[in-house]
Formats: C-alpha cells, structure tokens, sequence
C-alpha cells in the first residue's frame, strides 16, 4: 500500500494516473514485492488486487457515508472493521 500511495496511483484525477510509463513502471516494483510472496506473481495479479481493494474500499466508505448522512445517532455510526481501510484513506478524494 505505502508503495502504491507513493507513486500516487490510488487517485484516479492524478496527472500521473493516466501515464503509462510510469504506472507500468510501478507495477513492475509491486510485482517484485510481491515475488517476496508469491513467485508466481504477474502484473495482471497485481492489477487485480488493486482493484479489488479498490472496491472493497469503496464499498465501506459509501456504507460509512450513509450512515452519517443518514441522521442516525453516533452510536449508530458505521464503522469499517476492514484492517486496510485507514491504509487507503488518501484514495477518498
């Protein structure tokens, strides 16, 4: 995550979002990180990931979202138990 928060890729109104050459060039750094791991890692596994924490992060913070809009108590509130979400907060925007 730290690495992917670095290289600012988590926000998709970002400049470098959309360069190719650089975005491939991180994926190629989290792949090799995550060879650590798995050494069958690919740049598709990396990918799809990203992307499925992306949604799941997503997911929590509309859940999150609607319970505070909803006028509901502070009892009441929502609050994600996923261990990752403070982790991808900088995605919010």
């Amino acid at each position: 995550m730290k690495l992917y928060k670095i290289h600012v890729f988590g926000k998709i109104k970002c400049k470098n979002y959309s360069d190719e050459h650089k975005k491939n060039a991180v994926y190629n750094i989290l792949v090799n990180k995550l060879m650590d791991v798995d050494p069958n890692s690919t740049k598709d596994i990396v990918i799809k990931e990203i992307y499925s924490l992306r949604t799941c992060y997503r997911k929590e913070l509309k859940k999150c979202n609607a319970t505070t809009k909803s006028g509901t108590g502070t009892e009441d509130v929502h609050e994600s138990n996923l261990w990752y979400y403070d982790l991808l907060v900088f995605m919010s925007d």
